[in-house]
């Protein structure tokens, strides 16, 4: 397959679909599926297709914010005990549901001005 990335960010621009570009560099590999699948996603090492690190950390974001959001869901229901029986949230779910509202508070959109 002829795939050519941009010469300084190893960024895919083009599977086979070849253009007369200097900034571009053409290699005769064959990627792997994943990155066939999503060439946006992926730069040239120099050696292989790797995820780009920018949007690795995007991804890691992403996962966190989903990981708090679902804790608090799967721990609501100590919150409607407390408010229906009294009955204690135990100390380590509340330092951590803390901990994830904090860090989706800290990841809101912008909104205001």
């Amino acid at each position: 397959m002829n795939i050519q990335i941009h010469r300084e960010s190893g960024r895919i621009i083009t599977m086979n679909a070849p253009q007369n570009n200097p900034q571009l560099v053409s290699l005769d590999v064959e990627p792997p599926k994943e990155v066939k699948d999503n060439p946006h996603l992926y730069v040239w090492d120099g050696a292989r297709f790797v995820l780009d690190s920018v949007i690795q950390e995007e991804q890691k974001r992403v996962s966190r914010l989903a990981a708090a959001k679902r804790y608090l869901a799967e721990t609501d229901f100590y919150i409607t005990r407390k408010l229906e029986t009294g009955a204690a949230v135990p100390k380590a779910i509340s330092q951590k549901r803390n901990k994830a509202r904090a860090l989706l508070a800290d990841n809101l959109p912008e909104f205001e001005q």
